[in-house]
């Protein structure tokens, strides 16, 4: 890292267990700006350049190695727009676009939450809203649209 700016490498062996292990394997950078104490940007890319995980495909369709050449980038932050006036109030976020040219998928997904925590009260009330929305495959076109969470 330099100042506010980091970046970070990485090669991800999962612990999977032995009786569902899928070999899977994801290598990738990680690109972050700190913009305060608890307030970030950044973005990410990772690659699974082995994998026998399996999709399923609609209708009914068994893609083998179906993770394998996965492209992951995923943009993410976290800021307090109001430290000022509201300074419990925190808004976070991130998108996130796949593909793989071997089997033709192209998925999104996306994340938004705005939580505000009331700080000057004696007993901290918290009240918020999380959306999440995540593409799913269309079974009326030859390619695949359903986004691979990965590792919760």
């Amino acid at each position: 890292g330099y100042k506010r700016f980091s970046a970070t490498g990485f090669y991800l062996d999962p612990n999977e267990l032995g009786s569902s292990d899928t070999g899977t394997r994801l290598v990738g950078a990680d690109f972050q700006y700190k913009l305060g104490n608890d307030e970030y940007l950044g973005v990410a890319y990772l690659h699974s350049p082995r994998s026998t995980f399996t999709y399923i495909q609609a209708p009914i369709t068994f893609i083998e190695e179906g993770r394998r050449g996965l492209n992951t980038i995923h943009a993410y932050g976290k800021v307090r727009p109001a430290r000022a006036r509201m300074p419990g109030l925190l808004v976070q976020g991130d998108y996130a676009r796949q593909w793989n040219n071997r089997i033709q998928l192209n998925a999104w997904a996306m994340n938004f939450d705005v939580n505000n925590t009331f700080i000057k009260t004696k007993w901290l009330p918290s009240i918020g809203y999380s959306y999440r929305h995540y593409s799913g495959d269309d079974p009326k076109t030859p390619g695949m649209e359903r986004f691979d969470s990965l590792y919760y």
